[in-house]
């Protein structure tokens, strides 16, 4: 449900701590410093909306931030920067009284205030340095980074084109100059005849000076505020406009704000966004991973200096630089326990060669290496197997006869009895080996995250001779100040099929598994979530023979994407990566994305290669689609087909009665020519605001609403649940949108309306 008020949930700021997860969205891995630094981003622009309310400014989202909101209820998964909007006269307005307003630790970016400042947009930063203070890190909810708002001015356009290219010229002119500075020309001879026009045609004088390049940017930004945002038909983003003659808007298209959902809050949105985003994105629903102007992520830099400063990350897990990457190469424990009874053998062999000689105290030393390995013997097979009681009474009787030969004298005899009961050892060792069974064990941490384990646990449980045992390892989400919470729900909802031990009744340490398999990649480096020190990789080492990393998340294969190969490199840069003996994947493009990055990072490409595998089955999708019962009040029946009809708040507000006679015309279609048809009509939820309007807009919805409850087929979603019951969802039509992403990855048709043709 929608809050009463939606402006207020910029003022009451919360996330839940699931929020902060690492998670995968469209095939896109998320960090979970990515994600802190998303809502520190987002307190920031709780401030901002804060003064903007004292000082009845209007602001909205723009760009990638706008882009987001709409197409996917929240960031971009691919984006990690905010941008809003404000008409030139809010943003100088903002800007007059922004630094009195903000905390004192705030900077204040624009041409004005700042000298060496060069961005042609102002910007609000919540720290002059990176800070990981414990007051910083509390309010900025663990992100140390200093992160920022971008706010870009709209400004009016000329109502007379022959006016508005002369201005565009002219600032054309001053782009070049400032170009021709930027490369180092202070004293290209180029610069100054274009010097001379640009005082000319502006009546100005420049001084050739360090100050000459933001003079020009200064004199640049006047000219973009030559004509009032107040008054101008038109407005537009001043430096693609002049670049690019595009991102110019109709000033109808933001006489309105309506307040939309943004990860867990509400931000404004120009009402006609379909259009802007139209404009600034034409087919803004198709998916572009590399869009943008800046590195990623964001704080890429930052991250940098810090590891140079405190000599490792310490949000992230560092190898030692001077660590040594090799296999451990652990033989199988049948091999090293026949191992021992050979040494025995040929130390036996030895002291009896040593005793003719009369080198006693060598002898002893000897014996007492054999009582040594004995005991280890013992122990190992004491831990590792059962039924073999009867092998660990013949290795204390050896041990017994080692003491005696200790204290008397070296004879055949002697050596006969120690042969004998290592040869009895090795008769009953072959008969427990040849019986026994393999043991492998599964540490799955989070439901969610079984599936991408669960094909290599169905490839053990085909294999006869193997024993397969899952427990779920204990999981506990960290919040902003460290603080853990138990997730007791952490070993529910598991498949029926999947039989689960736990840790009370699976002593990891005495049975010894000879596979382990796990997917928790961080050990103790993760900010949000934690698990018992004994599950880490570099721990669990000492409790079987092969240790097995599965990658928990499911991403897309980075191959085309640079910025999904970045977010990706964090997941490889983790302890299980390192520690565990082989990295398994369910592709080898997946494969190959390790393999370079690693071998670049770490060198010794031979090691990574042989250190990583596929799975060598045909895999199957058996994770279990999630399946809601429909709510009783929709009426649906089993044989019901379901149409989900979305509209959003942009397609009514531009269209007002055409898009009444639209809605109209594909019900009457919908529900006519097919008797099975139910119409599902979910309206976004900028609609809200609407319904209740004393304006043609708001006339126009009502009447929507009236053709919707005139006709019992047709299903109000009135509460916006339509996204969780997809699986029973036969087609989508409508607008671009968040429900357009949800129903295409869950596989349902979708049509785009042609608002065009209404």
């Amino acid at each position: 449900m929608i809050p009463d008020s939606q402006e207020d949930s910029l003022q009451n700021l919360t996330f839940p701590t699931s929020f902060f997860e690492d998670e995968v969205r469209d095939g896109f891995y998320i960090s979970c410093m990515m994600k802190r630094y998303w809502a520190a981003q987002l307190t920031v622009l709780a401030k901002i909306d804060h003064i903007c309310k004292k000082y009845g400014i209007k602001w909205w989202a723009d760009n990638g931030t706008l882009l987001g909101a709409v197409r996917h209820g929240g960031y971009i998964p691919w984006d990690d920067d905010i941008d809003i909007c404000m008409f030139r006269h809010d943003w100088i307005r903002f800007f007059e009284v922004a630094s009195d307003e903000l905390p004192e630790d705030y900077c204040v970016l624009n041409l004005s205030k700042e000298p060496e400042y060069r961005q042609m947009l102002g910007r609000i930063v919540n720290s002059h340095a990176i800070d990981f203070s414990e007051a910083h890190l509390n309010e900025y909810w663990g992100c140390p980074y200093t992160a920022g708002i971008d706010i870009f001015p709209l400004d009016g356009i000329c109502s007379d084109e022959a006016g508005e290219e002369q201005r565009c010229r002219n600032i054309r002119r001053i782009t070049r100059a400032v170009k021709i500075l930027e490369s180092g020309g202070i004293n290209n001879s180029s610069l100054n005849p274009i010097i001379k026009d640009i005082e000319r045609d502006n009546h100005v004088r420049l001084k050739k000076s360090d100050n000459l390049h933001h003079d020009l940017l200064l004199l640049m930004e006047r000219l973009f505020m030559t004509y009032s945002s107040e008054e101008a038909d038109q407005v537009a983003l001043m430096p693609y406009w002049i670049s690019d003659h595009d991102h110019i808007y109709d000033t109808s298209l933001f006489e309105k704000i309506v307040w939309i959902p943004y990860e867990h809050i509400y931000i404004p949105v120009p009402a006609g966004f379909n259009e802007v985003l139209s404009i600034e994105y034409n087919s803004y629903w198709v998916y572009n991973r590399d869009s943008g102007v800046h590195n990623y992520p964001v704080y890429k830099e930052q991250e940098e200096i810090l590891k140079k400063y405190k000599g490792a990350n310490p949000y992230r897990f560092t190898l030692p630089q001077d660590a040594k990457l090799s296999p451990r190469n652990i033989p199988p424990l049948r091999e090293r326990c026949f191992d021992i009874l050979r040494v025995l053998n040929d130390a036996h062999r030895k002291m009896s060669a040593l005793a003719g000689t009369g080198d006693t105290d060598t002898v002893v030393q000897l014996l007492q290496r054999c009582q040594l390995l004995a005991v280890t013997l013992g122990t190992t097979l004491e831990e590792r197997m059962t039924g073999i009681e009867d092998s660990v009474r013949i290795l204390e009787e050896y041990c017994e006869e080692v003491y005696q030969a200790s204290c008397g004298e070296w004879e055949k005899s002697r050596r006969d009895r120690l042969d004998n009961l290592v040869h009895d050892v090795r008769m009953l060792l072959c008969r427990a080996f040849f019986s026994r069974r393999k043991e492998v064990l599964f540490l799955p941490c989070k439901v969610e995250w079984w599936k991408s384990l669960e094909p290599f646990w169905r490839n053990c449980l085909n294999d006869p001779d193997t024993d397969v045992y899952v427990m779920p390892v204990p999981y506990k989400l960290n919040n902003r100040y460290g603080a853990s919470s138990d997730d007791s729900g952490y070993v529910r909802n598991y498949p029926d099929e999947v039989d689960l031990v736990s840790p009370d009744d699976y002593n990891i340490e005495a049975r010894h598994p000879d596979t382990v398999f796990i997917q928790y990649p961080y050990d103790d480096f993760s900010t949000i979530s934690q698990i018992p020190e004994r599950f880490y990789s570099r721990n669990l080492l000492r409790y079987t023979d092969e240790l097995i990393y599965v990658p928990c998340f499911d991403v897309d294969d980075p191959r085309y994407s640079y910025k999904s190969m970045e977010a990706l490199k964090v997941l490889i840069e983790q302890p299980a990566v390192v520690f565990a003996d082989k990295i398994m994947f369910k592709s080898s493009d997946m494969r190959l994305a390790y393999v370079k990055y690693l071998w670049i990072l770490y060198a010794n490409g031979e090691y990574w290669v042989d250190k990583t595998d596929i799975l060598d089955v045909e895999l199957t999708d058996t994770s279990r689609k999630e399946r809601r019962r429909l709510p009783v009040e929709w009426g649906i029946k089993p044989d019901d087909i379901i149409v989900l009809l979305h509209i959003n708040a942009s397609f009514l507000i531009v269209n007002k009665e055409a898009a009444v006679e639209k809605i109209q015309s594909v019900i009457k279609a919908m529900l006519e020519e097919y008797d099975c048809f139910r119409c599902l009509f979910s309206p976004h939820e900028s609609l809200d605001s609407i319904a209740d309007e004393k304006s043609e807009v708001g006339d126009c919805y009502r009447r929507i609403l009236d053709i919707v409850s005139s006709d019992n087929r047709i299903i109000f979603d009135k509460d916006h649940q339509a996204g969780r019951y997809l699986y029973s969802i036969a087609g989508y039509y409508g607008n671009e949108g968040l429900l357009v992403n949800k129903c295409i990855q869950s596989g349902v048709p979708v049509m785009i309306m042609d608002c065009e043709r209404i």
